[in-house]
């Protein structure tokens, strides 16, 4: 018999805690069993952290650290830009065979975060009776990461490489681009220190409608607050909601800043209302330019050398390469 120590009933607090606890001993949720004197009253000495599926905070990076750095990919835009709905449309076009060059989708530790934004855009859906929507807009919190989504490939080289990707209220950036200090500006800061790509969103709606000018201006101030803190790190552009036509003296404008700020960046432009053809070939495009030069060391498993063991499993042993 299985002992229950929490009151949800897909909850097991001894192998993970579905609220995303890493201690489940800190949820309210949790029934003590005071029969069980072998029951700890902490976690946080398992030297683990416990899996769950949803998405990473900054404690559940150590799962994927032991063998290399995965790489962080910064989804970076205001606010209602698309970034949620690109990231769901990236992953369900996977899930229905979508592939990217010289990468093989390897796995997920958060597919029931990839999930969770996805029951919006499927249909049928679960319930099999509500149409289609967006996903639900990503709450402003004063987390200091924000909330990870991760997907493991293997490369053609054999290795296999872990990305994340940044699921973050736009309220951040804006906030952010505004006065880089600002306390509200913690997950913008964090997320621009450790990105090693960004991938920033241009809201073709906001630039056609009666505020334009603001959004314009927004645009132009995130857009040089990035160019001052990226360095090196490439920077992909992206139209969203690109089925919307964008005054062209506005559009001009947002090119000129684009092109003074981020010289030679990749441009895309994305709508979800495109064909699934055009649809699947956009976004197989985008994650090409996401992973491209990717020079970071991965770990490998090499060929069965030669060994003096009778046991073939001694002969085997982990190296790093570059890819």
């Amino acid at each position: 018999m299985i002992e229950r120590f929490c009151q949800q009933p897909d909850c097991f607090a001894d192998t993970g805690c579905v609220f995303g606890e890493v201690d489940p001993s800190n949820c309210p949720h949790r029934v003590a069993d005071t029969n069980d004197p072998q029951q700890p009253d902490s976690y946080s000495n398992r030297g683990t952290v416990a899996w769950n599926g949803s998405p990473f905070g900054a404690a559940d990076i150590q799962l994927l650290s032991a063998t290399a750095r995965p790489a962080l990919v910064a989804i970076l835009g205001p606010h209602n830009a698309g970034k949620t709905t690109f990231l769901t449309a990236f992953y369900l076009n996977q899930f229905r065979g979508m592939t990217i060059p010289q990468h093989s989708f390897a796995g997920s530790y958060t597919l029931k975060g990839w999930e969770s934004l996805a029951e919006s855009l499927r249909y049928p859906n679960r319930n099999r009776t509500s149409l289609p929507s967006f996903p639900r807009h990503t709450p402003v919190t004063k987390d200091r990461v924000p909330g990870l989504l991760h997907i493991s490939y293997r490369r053609s080289c054999g290795s296999l490489r872990d990305i994340l990707f940044t699921d973050a209220p736009g309220e951040w950036f804006s906030t952010w681009a505004k006065n880089a200090n600002d306390d509200s500006a913690l997950g913008a800061r964090w997320v621009v220190k450790h990105a090693d790509r960004f991938v920033f969103f241009i809201d073709s709606q906001e630039l056609r409608g009666d505020a334009r000018g603001e959004a314009r201006h927004h645009i132009t101030l995130l857009a040089q607050r990035l160019a001052d803190a990226r360095g090196k790190r490439a920077v992909i552009l992206l139209w969203s909601k690109s089925d919307l036509e964008v005054d062209v003296d506005t559009k001009r404008s947002i090119d000129a800043v684009m092109n003074r700020h981020f010289p030679n960046a990749p441009l895309f432009a994305f709508t979800v209302k495109a064909s699934p053809e055009e649809s699947q070939s956009t976004l197989r495009d985008i994650g090409l330019a996401m992973y491209a030069n990717e020079d970071e060391k991965a770990v490998v498993l090499p060929p069965l050398p030669r060994s003096a063991s009778a046991d073939p499993f001694l002969a085997y042993r982990y190296t790093t390469r570059s890819s």
